[in-house]
């Protein structure tokens, strides 16, 4: 545009205003302007399509058009071109309500001079060119974000495709690994054993050696394992209602003689809660023994390390378990990472910073949480890790004997250790009050009169809605050959009497709640 001429379209009907406008516009100044005319709003957009005017003057009455209705016409015409609003009201809310609407500026018909008008012209101009560049740049912007946005999207795509395939792999060499290390273990514990031959001193410590390094590489593979089902989302849980107590006593016990070694006190304290959790044992097992592991890992020799269980005091509905240690502690700038993946601290670094991440998500998975503290309260080094698990309600036992003194023993026992326990004397009695007392567990003596042991069980597992409840026999004597086949075809478990209540309670919870660290498999006998 040449700055010194502006094409100027002039949409006016009134002649007079026509004369006066065009008067202002022809007195001599540095500004000169070519000036077209139009008269209604159809002969203004022709003109528009015609010539491309700088700029539009605009009276909103007009013969084919009235009122504000004319600039929005107006407005959508001539989108690129700046419009300014000539009124006859002396209104300064009309003048605002058009700059709201989209015009440039306004003027009042009649209090206009040259200066002004050229000015508003001039200014209205320049504003619309502001306005156009500002929204070429924004729809510049917009294109670059969108580009952007784009290759965002393919990129994180190709991050999701590798990280999925990173993820495949390590599965897929994580299973490679355990069939041989399994090999391996099984070869070693024979060795040790002796089976092949007695071997010299120094031959078994080379395999201990090579056993301890079998079993740390087979925790590192689990770890691995766990992680990519939990960043799949596929991380199983298998739970079980448990005495919660039991499980944290036996696992202390088994890390003893690994914290003796160290001469490390490993001490358990535990309150008298006899409640229960739904949880996957080996699970919170695994957790358990992390942490003290870790424990006992960052504790110099001579120290000590506490473990308690009971009820969280802040929260009844929860377990807490707490381990605290007088190990070298944990810096404030790391607590707060020591339970992210791959985050290792200390000053000899090794393992592959999972555990405490893995831990933390599984007993998430579980509904609690985890949280270390370093150092504990009232101390001035160590760590501190307090682990909360939801409580449930306790199992159902139904327990079945025509002999009062072991009925009462088996309920007395039972009770003591938190379960809610019904008692019927007789077969036909239990099948009875089946549907009623719904239970999870069922105990039985084999030998009672009118429906024995055998039968019940019998009818209980031909009933779709008893079929998988579990079941334990109860004997005084040797079985004859019918009673033990049955009980071997339903898989039902046997306790002799007279029991202890250790034989019992561990009985239900290898047999009943399938809870495998009972037996050999237990990660301190050889499958960690």
């Amino acid at each position: 545009m040449n700055r010194d001429l502006i094409h100027l379209l002039l949409v006016e009907d009134d002649d007079d205003d026509v004369v006066i406008t065009r008067d202002l516009l022809m007195q001599e100044g540095t500004q000169h302007f070519h000036v077209q005319n139009a008269v209604t709003l159809t002969e203004a957009f022709k003109i528009i399509d015609e010539t491309k005017p700088d700029i539009i003057l605009l009276d909103l009455s007009l013969p084919d058009s009235q009122g504000w209705q004319t600039l929005a016409r107006s407005l959508e015409y001539a989108q690129n071109i700046p419009i300014v609003l000539l009124t006859g009201i002396s209104d300064e809310s009309l003048g605002i309500k058009a700059v709201q609407e989209g015009a440039q500026d306004y003027l009042f018909k009649g209090h206009i001079d040259r200066d002004r008008l050229v000015r508003a012209i001039n200014y209205a101009i320049e504003r619309k060119r502001s306005e156009l560049d500002l929204k070429s740049y924004r729809d510049h912007l917009e294109e670059m974000v969108n580009e952007q946005t784009q290759e965002l999207r393919e990129a994180n795509a190709q991050l999701h495709k590798n990280d999925r395939a990173r993820a495949e792999f390590v599965s897929n060499v994580s299973h490679e690994l355990k069939t041989p290390l399994a090999s391996m273990g099984y070869a070693i514990d024979n060795l040790l054993k002796g089976i092949v031959a007695p071997l010299p001193d120094r031959v078994i410590s080379y395999i201990e050696m090579l056993k301890e390094d079998a079993q740390r590489l087979g925790n590192t593979v689990a770890d691995i394992l766990d992680l990519s089902r939990i960043e799949a989302h596929s991380l199983k849980l298998d739970p079980v209602r448990i005495p919660l107590k039991r499980l944290v006593k036996r696992t202390v016990d088994s890390l003893q003689l690994q914290a003796s070694e160290k001469s490390l006190t490993l001490k358990l304290s535990m309150n008298g809660t006899t409640e229960f959790a739904d949880c996957d044992p080996q699970k919170i097992e695994r957790v358990v023994l992390n942490i003290i592991r870790n424990a006992i890992k960052f504790t110099p020799d001579g120290g000590s390390i506490d473990v308690s269980f009971g009820t969280a005091p802040d929260h009844h509905d929860f377990f807490n378990i707490v381990v605290t240690d007088s190990g070298i502690g944990i810096r404030e700038e790391h607590i707060d990472k020591v339970t992210d993946r791959y985050f290792r601290v200390g000053e000899h670094i090794d393992g592959t910073g999972l555990g405490l991440a893995i831990c933390k998500e599984i007993i998430e998975l579980h509904g609690g949480s985890m949280t270390l503290t370093s150092p504990p309260k009232n101390q001035d080094y160590g760590t501190e890790v307090e682990v909360l698990l939801p409580k449930s309600s306790p199992p159902r036992v139904l327990a079945v004997d025509d002999c009062e003194l072991s009925l009462n023993l088996l309920k007395a026992q039972l009770d003591d250790h938190g379960y809610s326990v019904s008692c019927c004397q007789d077969g036909s009695e239990a099948i009875t009050q089946m549907d009623t007392l719904d239970p999870d567990i069922i105990i039985t003596d084999l030998v009672m009169p009118v429906l024995d042991g055998v039968a019940m069980i019998a009818e209980i597992k031909s009933h779709p809605a008893w079929r998988y409840i579990p079941i334990i026999a109860v004997t005084g004597g040797v079985l004859d050959i019918t009673k033990r086949e049955a009980l071997e075809g339903f898989a039902i478990p046997t306790l002799a009497k007279p029991w202890n209540r250790e034989e019992l309670l561990d009985l239900i919870e290898s047999s009943v709640f399938g809870m495998q660290y009972l037996n050999a498999n237990h990660p301190q006998r050889g499958n960690q």
